[in-house]
C-alpha cells in the first residue's frame, strides 16, 4: 500500500492527472486497492475473540482506511486544481505524510498543480496578463508577478508551456 501511495503521487506530478490503475493491473492489486478505498467498509467487531487483538487489528485498519483517504482526497483536490485547498491539506496532514516519508512529494505537488493550472489556462486563452494568470490559477495572493513569471519561464523552459 506504501508503493501505492507514493505511485498516486509521483502520477499527479509527472502527468498532472489523478492516477489510476491500468487496465492490465493484476485483479488482485485492482480488488486490494477498491477494498482499500471503500469509505463504508465494514470493521471488524471488537466483540470476536482474542479482544485486545482485534482491537489493535482494527485500529490499524482504521488507521490504513484514514491514510488512503487523505491520498485520495489530495488526487480529488488536484484534480479541481485548488492550491489553497490543497496545500492546506498537505499542511494540516504533514505527520501522516512524514510517516509515509511523503511530504516531499507533496510540497512538489503544490509546485505541479501551480503549472497545471497555467497549463489548463494556456489551452483556454491565448494571452493572459500576470495578473490574469494569478486570479484564474488559484495562485496566492502574495505570490508575486515576479513568481508568476519565473514559473512561466521555468514551464517555458521544460517544454510544458
Amino acid at each position: 500500500m506504501d508503493a501505492y501511495k507514493k505511485l498516486c503521487l509521483l502520477a499527479m506530478i509527472n502527468t498532472g492527472r489523478e492516477f489510476e490503475l491500468p487496465d492490465d493491473t493484476a485483479d488482485t492489486v485492482q480488488n486490494c486497492v477498491a477494498e482499500m478505498n471503500q469509505m463504508s467498509s465494514v470493521l471488524m467487531n471488537e466483540g470476536a475473540q482474542g479482544g485486545d487483538l482485534m482491537a489493535e487489528m482494527k485500529a490499524a485498519q482504521e488507521e490504513g482506511q484514514h491514510s488512503l483517504r487523505i491520498y485520495n482526497q489530495i488526487g480529488s483536490i488536484f484534480k479541481e486544481g485548488d492550491r489553497a485547498k490543497l496545500e492546506a491539506l498537505i499542511i494540516g496532514e504533514k505527520p501522516l505524510l512524514d510517516k509515509d516519508a511523503n511530504f516531499g512529494l507533496a510540497k512538489q505537488l503544490l509546485k505541479r498543480l501551480r503549472q497545471k493550472n497555467i497549463t489548463d489556462l494556456s489551452a483556454v486563452y491565448l494571452t493572459l496578463s500576470l495578473k490574469e494568470i494569478l486570479a484564474k490559477a488559484n495562485m496566492d495572493q502574495a505570490a508575486k508577478e515576479i513568481d508568476a513569471e519565473r514559473a512561466i519561464c521555468e514551464m517555458v523552459n521544460e517544454g510544458q508551456a
